[in-house]
């Protein structure tokens, strides 16, 4: 018997049995580990004031929360007012995982350890917006190299 994707293959768990290709992508995107990070960088261009990390996943009964937010600023970031970086989960209308307070756009790695205290919103792009001294108002850099990473753990 062959075992489709409506059959299950944890319900057809014996050695009798062959899965499709179907019912195999669909057991591995439910069961199988995310990577657990999200990643990108970032060169400032005179036109963004924004960039995103990464798309938080959306597999069916997992709750996501981010464990750890780093900004390694490779190259300082100047020019456009800019002060400092705020990362928010839900492409940037979500909460703020890491106030502009807690990282500098000089050189450096800052590390944000979090509580796990809100979940992410899933399928939603975390995302960095560059700021000026009041911690809210958007800037546009000139200059600057970043690497934003997040790492995420889940709960099922």
């Amino acid at each position: 018997k062959f075992v489709d994707e409506g059959d299950g293959i944890s319900n057809n768990d014996n050695d009798t049995t062959l899965p499709t290709s179907a019912a195999v992508k669909d057991y591995v995107d439910n069961n199988g580990g995310d990577g657990l990070v999200l990643r990108a960088s970032f060169t400032a261009n005179s036109s963004d004031s924004t960039f995103n990390i990464g798309t938080v996943p959306n597999v069916s009964g997992r709750t996501y929360y981010a464990a750890k937010v780093i900004l390694d600023v490779t190259t300082a970031v100047s020019g456009g007012s800019v002060d400092g970086m705020v990362v928010k989960d839900n492409a940037g209308s979500g909460n703020t995982l890491v106030a502009a307070t807690a990282n500098d756009i000089a050189v450096g790695t800052y590390v944000v350890d979090l509580p796990f205290a809100s979940a992410l919103t899933k399928n939603a792009a975390i995302q960095v917006e560059f700021v000026q001294s009041n911690g809210s108002t958007a800037a546009t850099p000139t200059g600057g190299v970043v690497v934003g990473v997040v790492e995420y753990k889940y709960t099922q």
